[in-house]
């Protein structure tokens, strides 16, 4: 049957298994706008006069690295300057590099992590010689839910501003459960502290950088994910996943496009179109993170040259080079064009 209820049924071949090594234990970074759909609900509960007094102090706080024009307070505001796709601070500010971004990510993570282990600590102590496991279970578990999505939030942000302001929209999500409130608005106080020393340290010896600013970095990886996404599920049903140690395991299984199609190749390119994805998504390349555009070319010219290796060594006569050598070709060219590197030598990585 080629269809029912309007859904096409679709030919596959035997599953094919991926290996992504990763040396941190690091996550997938998601889109700000998977980022937002996680949090499925934004608005608070009625605020006591305590709770109150902490929320207004930490938004006062936040609302001074923005432009006038761009900051209101309220949830929308929130949400629209965590989706721009440019920067609503000061000129220094916007001209973070990607490895500035990162780095600022980082210590705002490390700081969320150690509270949710300051609360853990807390809430065994509260619950000793005493019989409270089901409120002791709920509390913890939604102080972890608060945490891991205020991580998502940080991690996920394309811009500085979209890192400041994520910890305005996670501070209306702690507000959702009352018995955490108090201990996630200081942990989130905390991270604004770090916030003023890390942008006032940074805006204080502010060099314009040659790598353009962070922004734009991630304008285009997220550009790249989209094509090589939709690359896949033209070609692939993706299955599922498992995180083992250092190693991401992914099962495709390769749509069956008949006796004469070339299986071999389609697997291998399968394999490494999957492969360059899960580096832009988990942004880490054998070990080092991916922080400069000099960098992305690189590993996409990489992606050209095994892509080419794999048609010499699979393809056949009837066969062509295949949609993901243009989809390559086109990602370096829109890279080199965003940074309009008309010298060859500009866009060349150079670790140090």
């Amino acid at each position: 049957m080629g269809r029912f209820f309007g859904a096409k049924t679709i030919q596959v071949r035997n599953a094919i298994t991926t290996r992504f090594f990763i040396e941190k234990q690091i996550e997938k970074r998601v889109s700000p706008e998977t980022a937002l759909q996680q949090l499925k609900e934004f608005y608070p509960h009625k605020r006591d006069a305590f709770t109150t007094t902490s929320y207004d102090s930490l938004i006062n706080q936040v609302s001074l690295y923005f432009k006038k024009e761009f900051f209101e307070n309220n949830i929308d505001s929130f949400v629209l300057i965590y989706l721009l796709n440019t920067e609503s601070l000061s000129d220094s500010f916007a001209q973070f590099t990607p490895k500035d971004l990162r780095n600022l990510k980082e210590a705002l993570i490390i700081l969320m992590i150690q509270s949710y282990e300051e609360y853990v600590s807390r809430a065994t102590g509260e619950a000793h010689g005493k019989y409270v496991p089901a409120k002791y279970h709920q509390t913890v578990d939604r102080f972890e839910r608060f945490v891991n999505r205020s991580k998502v939030l940080i991690d996920s942000a394309r811009t500085v501003s979209g890192v400041i302001i994520s910890l305005a929209i996670a501070a209306n999500f702690a507000c959702l459960y009352p018995e955490i409130t108090d201990f996630a608005l200081s942990s989130l106080q905390a991270l604004t502290t770090k916030l003023h020393t890390s942008l006032t340290l940074k805006s204080a010896n502010y060099i314009p950088n040659s790598l353009g600013p962070a922004f734009k970095f991630e304008q285009m990886r997220e550009f790249c994910i989209k094509k090589l996404g939709d690359y896949l599920k033209e070609r692939a049903v993706y299955t599922e996943k498992e995180r083992s140690g250092n190693y991401l395991c992914q099962t495709y299984l390769p749509i069956n496009r008949g006796f004469f199609y070339n299986t071999r190749l389609q697997i291998a390119r399968i394999e490494l179109a999957s492969h360059l994805l899960n580096k832009l998504q988990f942004m880490i390349d054998v070990g080092q993170d991916i922080d400069s555009p000099q960098q992305l070319l690189q590993i996409l010219q990489n992606a050209q040259k095994e892509n080419e290796r794999l048609y010499r060594f699979y393809g056949r006569v009837v066969d062509k080079q295949g949609e993901l050598a243009k989809i390559l070709e086109d990602l370096c060219q829109n890279l080199n064009d965003a940074y309009d590197w008309k010298d060859s030598n500009q866009g060349v990585y150079n670790p140090v």
